[in-house]
């Protein structure tokens, strides 16, 4: 058995790569971390990688159009020259709970060819040490799949660009593991503003460059991204994330990403004509907001219809979560 972690590192998430892999480092033999988009080598998260590996990749692309099981299917490659027969696939903003440290390795040994584990996912929420607690959003706690054994055949579909499977290969011989033994830390929303900021690019990209969806569809998708409806929170046990830099973790949610973020967004944004989309609702990242306003002398605001139309998907949304209870 040779257990691979595969970390892919893009659009500013290198700000919480410190935690991913302070968590990775005891239950891995070895971890590949492939940078993606415009990260040079003299970037300061490039030497932090560097304490923990010497396997680290990059992958130049044009930011604007990228394809993440492509990306992802990079790493898988990377992962099999180098003999792995195990892969945990975490995204840089993610780490794995304390208690999984203890309970990781074991619990992979235990895998055939193609099987897989699903843990409990919980989005910490404008912190480093609360989650969203409630069931009424995409991003409250769920089952997501981060650990395969491979089958050595299997690949990533990269005809899904966006929002792929986290492993590759069916579902079929999936097993899930007790959040006693161990859990998967989101910090994505974390640092708020850095969020809206990608996800309001993720909007654009999906209008400009994947082209197959309207914006009532995309509106739909990232209908959660925008709207908390009063989300209820949890503290987080203090040893679920002891083995984790304390420091480096309130830098999470400090850090300020906006220079970075104005060039990705108003180079979307510049020579468009801001009324075609002026009802995506994007509006809520600042940047964005302040450009539309520069641009067109007044705000920015979906009409009627739209917002209609998202109220009625929040009702269906609430009546479906019902009827699972």
């Amino acid at each position: 058995m040779k257990i691979i972690s595969l970390v892919p590192v893009g659009y500013k998430e290198s700000f919480s790569l410190h935690a991913c892999l302070e968590s990775l480092k005891p239950i891995s033999d070895e971890i590949i971390v492939l940078y993606d988009g415009d990260i040079n080598k003299d970037d300061i998260s490039v030497k932090y990688s560097e304490k923990f590996t010497d396997k680290i990749y990059f992958n130049n692309h044009n930011i604007y159009n990228f394809n993440s099981s492509k990306l992802r299917n990079k790493l898988l490659s990377l992962g099999r020259k180098h003999d792995g027969t195990h892969y945990i696939f975490l995204d840089a903003d993610e780490a794995f709970s304390n208690n999984f440290i203890k309970y990781g390795r074991e619990l992979i040994s235990k895998l055939k060819r193609g099987q897989k584990y699903f843990m409990k996912w919980v989005s910490m929420w404008k912190s480093y040490n609360y989650y969203r607690s409630d069931n009424k959003s995409i991003w409250s706690p769920k089952f997501k799949d981060f650990i395969v054994c491979d089958d050595f055949i299997s690949k990533f579909n990269e005809d899904i660009k966006f929002h792929e499977s986290r492993t590759f290969g069916s579902n079929d011989l999936a097993k899930y593991i007790n959040e006693d033994k161990g859990y998967v830390l989101h910090y994505q929303f974390s640092n708020w503003d850095n969020f809206l900021n990608k996800q309001s690019y993720y909007m654009l990209r999906e209008i400009y460059n994947i082209k197959k969806e309207t914006i009532s569809q995309i509106n739909r998708k990232y209908f959660f991204s925008f709207f908390e409806f009063n989300p209820h929170v949890k503290e987080v046990s203090k040893n679920d994330y002891e083995h984790l830099n304390l420091d480096n973790l309130k830098k999470i949610v400090s850090y300020n990403h906006d220079s970075y973020w104005k060039k990705v967004l108003y180079d979307f944004l510049k020579n468009k004509d801001l009324k075609k989309i002026s009802n995506l609702n994007i509006w809520n990242s600042k940047i964005c907001f302040e450009f539309y306003l520069k641009q067109e002398k007044k705000k920015p605001n979906l009409n009627f219809f739209e917002k209609i139309k998202l109220i009625l998907y929040f009702i269906k949304f609430n009546i479906i979560n019902i009827f699972k209870k």
